[in-house]
């Protein structure tokens, strides 16, 4: 089997998303018109496409593991702020998971760390 593996960073609406991709099998075809997320290391739909998911409305479709939520505050505070429409509710443990987020996007962006 072609199973692959890798760490995951890429930017949706400006906003950096780390996660891994885990998968035997690859999707084609053209999102360049709703795509969820641009890769910046790693691989989109497929080993040669930079753009990864699908987004309509609020609707996305990732094959991002995360758990995207809980690995992405930023994005997660984006997401119910701005598609949930509730701005007052709060991330939880907000200041733990910015740390978190934080360290992982450094060591994703490290040119020398292997994907």
């Amino acid at each position: 089997m072609n199973r692959y593996n890798s760490l995951f960073l890429g930017e949706s609406e400006g906003i950096k998303i780390v996660g891994y991709k885990d998968q035997f099998s690859h999707e084609y075809g053209n999102n360049e018109e709703n795509y969820f997320a641009k890769v910046i290391r790693g691989i989109g739909l497929n080993r040669k496409s930079k753009l990864e998911g699908i987004r309509i409305k609020n609707f996305i479709g990732t094959t991002i593991l995360g758990p995207l939520l809980v690995l992405n505050p930023i994005f997660a505070k984006h997401f119910i702020h701005n598609i949930l429409r509730q701005p007052e509710a709060k991330v939880p443990f907000e200041k733990a998971a910015m740390e978190a987020y934080e360290a992982r996007l450094k060591e994703y962006e490290d040119m020398k760390r292997e994907l």
